[in-house]
C-alpha cells in the first residue's frame, strides 16, 4: 500500500506516501487516522506527510480538499519533501480550508512544526 501511518506522539501522526498514490489510499489514511483519534479521544491533531517517495499525488482537487478538511480536529499538515505540483495544491488548499499547511525539509523540522501547531491550540493555564 502506498501509504503508511504511524502515531509517534499524542496529537501527531506521520503518513508516509509513496508511488503510485491514489485517492483510495488517501481515503484509507484519513479513515485510519480518524479511527485512532476517535478511539483515543484526541481533541486536535497534526499530520506530517512524508513525501520523500511520492513523486505525484492524484490531481483531483475537490476530493483532496474534502479529505484535507474532513474533520475539525485536524489543525494542519506538515509536508516533508514537497514537489512543485504539491506546492501549488497546498497554496490552493490554504486559501480554501481552515487548516495550516507548512512545508519543511527534514523530519526534525516536521516534528517541531507539528508540536508548534499543537501548542498554538492548547488551552492557556
Amino acid at each position: 500500500m502506498p501509504t503508511r501511518v504511524e502515531h509517534p506522539e499524542t496529537g501527531i501522526f506521520v503518513a508516509e506516501w509513496s508511488d503510485p498514490l491514489t485517492l483510495d489510499d488517501m481515503q484509507w489514511q484519513s479513515d485510519h487516522v480518524l479511527g485512532i483519534v476517535d478511539r483515543e479521544g484526541i481533541k486536535s491533531f497534526v499530520v506530517i506527510l512524508d513525501m520523500a517517495h511520492c513523486s505525484r499525488i492524484p490531481f483531483d482537487f475537490d476530493n483532496i480538499k474534502q479529505l484535507a478538511s474532513s474533520d475539525p480536529r485536524i489543525l494542519g499538515y506538515v509536508i516533508l519533501q514537497i514537489n512543485t505540483v504539491t506546492k501549488m495544491m497546498i497554496r490552493l488548499l490554504s486559501a480554501l480550508t481552515h487548516q495550516k499547511y507548512r512545508p519543511v525539509d527534514t523530519m526534525d523540522e516536521a516534528f517541531n512544526a507539528a508540536r508548534e501547531m499543537l501548542a498554538e491550540h492548547m488551552p492557556s493555564r
